[in-house]
């Protein structure tokens, strides 16, 4: 419209109030000054005509502008309390696609998918990435609730809500139109029955929102061992490379800027075949798989969600202490950072302790660990191996010897 009125494709201006043709003082003065500049005419519905020609009315303008902005800022305020109190009560609220895992009236589970955002859980829990989750999902033709496929940023969000938990959580409407945050603040428990538990919810929280986690290539791993095999010279995480031949091989990966020795290589499917028959025979093992379990596993877990929840609380109540003036900016921080690096700890607590997880799929006494291995999809694998074994050092070769020595691989096993 202001291009029109600029170059004289139109030469007046009629709206319905003058609220709606702008709320914002800062639109409001270019108008005016365009407005002003090309002699136009501006007549509304509700309020008459604005004469943006003379100093009274463009003063007029201003004040029904001031008005209008006031409202419009009132009325979202009216609207962030009511998201609040809605969340609070754990009730539903707004409108928008179907929830995944429940039917259109937001309510009633949708079994089918509770069944499959339940295997999800269990997967993301033993290690699998997120990535691969959802191009594993996007094979098999499983599409989300609106028809698409998933991206990894769509398939963390549903994994990280409270709302498949139970639980109510609130997104705070930004004043300033920030990006909405990936994970809101749980307040409630919600109206609606839940498809996992809420400890599984905070432990893929933990999980996934964990600052120092790395993001999964956007290129999925190939290689069994990459960055479990560790040189025996530097300590560097080693990655698969294909040589000449096309045979794919572990090395450590010497780069410009980087530390490593770049000495040690070994074939990377003698080492898969050799590791593979090492966690079978690990596996069957009851008593060495207890160990491990009971070593990183959930034991304790509740008492860490409830640390976590009452440091939460505490940094609340810390900012509002400051806001109040009832502690100074400098006792702020200081208390502020100590209890972040609680939350950090328990967050890698409940990070670590997830790693058991990977061995459910293969407990029981009457589990074929070599059925049960054949079937596990590549990050399943990468994550029983890690859950079994802290890393595997590749001793360097003997000069001539040209076949493949398993005494160059020295497992450190976690128990």
């Amino acid at each position: 419209m202001l291009d029109d009125l600029r170059s004289d494709v139109a030469d007046a201006v009629i709206a319905w109030h003058s609220d709606r043709l702008h709320r914002s003082p800062r639109e409001l003065e270019e108008f005016i000054d365009v407005c002003e500049g090309a002699g136009v005419a501006v007549e509304t519905v509700k309020a008459g005509p604005v004469d943006l020609s003379t100093p009274a009315g463009r003063a007029v303008a201003r004040t029904l502008g001031a008005w209008a902005r006031y409202e419009s800022e009132h009325k979202a305020e009216r609207n962030r309390r009511k998201a609040l109190e809605l969340a609070q009560a754990g009730k539903i609220s707004g409108g928008g696609p179907r929830p995944f895992g429940f039917e259109r009236d937001r309510m009633t589970i949708r079994e089918p998918e509770a069944e499959m955002i339940r295997e999800w859980v269990r997967r993301v829990l033993a290690g699998e990435p997120v990535r691969s989750l959802a191009r594993d999902l996007n094979s098999r033709g499983i599409r989300s609730s609106t028809g698409k496929q998933w991206s990894a940023q769509t398939l963390k969000r549903t994994l990280v809500s409270g709302r498949i938990s139970g639980q109510r959580d609130h997104h705070p409407q930004s004043h300033t139109g920030n990006k909405r945050p990936l994970v809101g603040e749980i307040v409630a428990d919600a109206v609606w029955p839940a498809i996992i538990s809420k400890e599984d919810t905070a432990r893929l929280r933990a999980l996934l929102m964990d600052p120092g986690r790395r993001l999964t290539p956007a290129t999925p791993r190939r290689c069994l061992l990459t960055g479990i095999l560790r040189c025996g010279r530097c300590g560097a995480a080693m990655c698969g490379r294909p040589r000449e031949d096309g045979r794919m091989r572990y090395v450590c990966n010497k780069l410009p800027g980087n530390n490593y020795c770049g000495k040690i290589y070994v074939l990377a499917q003698s080492a898969d075949e050799y590791v593979t028959r090492m966690v079978k025979v690990a596996l069957d093992s009851p008593e060495f798989v207890e160990a491990v379990r009971a070593k990183g596993g959930n034991k304790g877990d509740e008492a860490v969600l409830q640390q976590m929840s009452t440091n939460q609380r505490k940094l609340e109540e810390l900012a509002e202490d400051y806001a109040t003036d009832v502690i100074t900016r400098k006792e702020w921080l200081r208390a502020r950072e100590l209890l972040e690096a609680r939350l950090e700890a328990a967050r890698k607590r409940l990070s670590t302790n997830s790693r058991a997880a990977a061995l459910e799929r293969l407990s029981g006494d009457s589990v074929d660990f070599g059925e049960v291995w054949d079937g596990l999809s590549l990050p399943l694998r990468r994550a029983v191996i890690s859950a079994l074994l802290d890393r595997i050092v590749v001793h360097p070769g003997v000069r001539g010897r040209n076949t493949f020595d398993p005494q160059r691989l020295q497992p450190i096993w976690r128990a």
